[in-house]
């Protein structure tokens, strides 16, 4: 396997070792308080969380954490990261996980921009505008949530699971670590 680097509307850094040789240059693009939105399991249990935490340590910004998604991220989870983020400021988000905890990212970069509830968004009430910078960290394979146009959301008031889409939520780069991604087991 060899490492490369492509890019399409997503930067995509691919290859062992990559999160800790790009990750801290992709963040500093974007200013100096990251919100880490992942997956606790998979990011704890590969080592995929000390590689991160390594790499804010690097680039020299201020992260706040955020986990708990659920499978099909509940909108009322999404708001709450959308407050946390808000009370810390963030300037870019880095989501680690699965499909779910990446589209949990997406979900809370562009409700950020937003003073209410992130599911106007999906019911149609506004339009995307805006989006805070995401790195997608993905820790299986699976749907490519860390490259697409879509975020999931659900909401279990309405019983509905809606996909927005819209060019604006793609992640500006995602890293791919092969060890990574093939060592999860699926839960």
């Amino acid at each position: 396997m060899y490492n490369f680097d492509f890019h399409m509307a997503t930067k995509i850094h691919f290859g062992r070792g990559t999160v800790e040789a790009f990750l801290a240059e992709e963040v500093k693009k974007y200013g100096k308080k990251v919100f880490f939105v992942y997956d606790q399991v998979p990011v704890k249990k590969s080592g995929l969380y000390d590689e991160v935490i390594k790499a804010f340590e690097k680039a020299g910004v201020e992260y706040r954490e955020f986990t708990g998604v659920e499978p099909n991220p509940r909108h009322t989870t999404v708001n709450c990261g959308i407050a946390k983020l808000k009370e810390f400021g963030a300037e870019c988000i880095v989501a680690a996980g699965g499909g779910s905890t990446l589209d949990c990212g997406k979900a809370i970069s562009f409700g950020a921009y937003h003073c209410g509830d992130v599911w106007d968004f999906y019911s149609g009430q506004i339009t995307v505008e805006k989006v805070m910078p995401v790195v997608a960290i993905p820790t299986l394979a699976a749907a490519g949530a860390e490259v697409s146009f879509s975020a999931v959301v659900s909401n279990m008031d309405t019983k509905q699971k809606i996909g927005l889409r819209n060019e604006k939520i793609r992640p500006v780069c995602a890293i791919l670590d092969p060890p990574l991604i093939i060592t999860q087991e699926p839960s």
